[in-house]
């Protein structure tokens, strides 16, 4: 009796070893997965800001006349359209990088928002956000939507994962994400 009351106790104790080892094991994949996520959101971010900055900077390049420029702002600052010789060929091209919420249900993140970059009437999608707005300042640094007196350029980026991270800190589930605001000031304006 006393035999069978010890094979019953260390079974007991060997399953509560199992559960913690395997509740250890789910804490490491699901940080793990936490950190992954974060870190690819971030990587995200900075290349999408990169290629931004990159073509913001060529804003007005081999541009001769001050008014084709920048041709618009696009309501409640969600755009922008511009022109620049984006080839260094001769040839000006009208960029446009505009944002559109509706195409972006096919995501599993309902926060997310298409970007996207119009070059010469060629759309094409440059990367999957969750805010972008551009605000033009003038040379003192207020405020203007006015195109000839836009000198420099704010433009804030915000992107979230796709899919919900495990937050054990808090009661829901989360997006991993990141957050850019730069300011630049294109030569070419």
């Amino acid at each position: 009796m006393n035999y069978i009351l010890q094979i019953i106790g260390a079974g007991i104790i060997g399953g509560f070893v199992m559960l913690m080892i395997l509740q250890l094991n789910y804490g490491f994949l699901n940080t793990s997965h936490a950190y992954l996520s974060d870190e690819n959101t971030q990587s995200n971010l900075y290349s999408l800001a990169e290629i931004i900055e990159d073509d913001f900077n060529l804003i007005g390049y081999r541009v001769d006349n001050p008014n084709a420029r920048i041709l618009s702002l696009e309501n409640d600052s969600l755009g922008l359209t511009y022109q620049t010789d984006l080839n260094n060929d001769g040839f000006i091209d009208q960029v446009r990088y505009y944002t559109n919420a509706s195409a972006a249900n096919s995501t599993s993140n309902p926060n997310d928002v298409f970007l996207y970059r119009e070059v010469n009437g060629d759309s094409k999608l440059v990367g999957i956000v969750t805010r972008f707005r551009i605000w033009t300042y003038n040379l003192e640094g207020k405020y203007t939507n006015a195109p000839l007196s836009i000198k420099k350029i704010r433009y804030e980026i915000a992107v979230q994962s796709n899919e919900k991270v495990y937050d054990r800190y808090s009661i829901q589930d989360r997006y991993s994400g990141g957050y850019i605001v730069r300011t630049i000031q294109p030569s070419n304006l």
